[in-house]
């Protein structure tokens, strides 16, 4: 039988540590790569209750590219999707530091080319910007 303690220990060892060191958390609106990202809903949903902003939806994929012979197809997973003033928008939250990424723009721009009606926005903990 194994303790409490132990057991404690025993995950400790086998958890892999964020790669961004973000914190991750479960509510009961379902589980969000960090506790910013979780505000972030919170507000929108707060907007979209308001009538400020409609149609919200969250972890919406989308494809970026078509499946070619031995490869697979790329996706971007928005965080946020919702129409505000009769424009689609979608919303990425990212660290002052993921925002950087190239990974994560270059997602970004492909995703622009190919939905050009759809205009991407990125929140970080110091506010909502359009992409650039």
């Amino acid at each position: 039988m194994v303790s409490i303690d132990e057991y404690k220990k025993m995950i400790a060892r086998t958890t892999k540590p964020q790669k961004y060191l973000n914190q991750p958390i479960t509510t009961s609106e379902g589980r969000f790569d960090s506790r910013g990202e979780f505000r972030r809903w919170i507000e929108l949903k707060t907007l979209e209750r308001v009538g400020y902003i409609s149609n919200l939806k969250r972890q919406v994929s989308y494809p970026l590219t078509e499946k070619k012979s031995g490869q697979r197809r790329v996706f971007w997973r928005v965080d946020y999707i919702y129409v505000q003033n009769g424009v689609t928008i979608a919303e990425d939250f990212k660290s002052s530091f993921t925002a950087k990424l190239t990974a994560f723009r270059n997602k970004a721009k492909m995703f622009m080319e190919k939905y050009p009606d759809i205009r991407v926005m990125v929140s970080t903990s110091h506010g909502v910007e359009p992409f650039k």
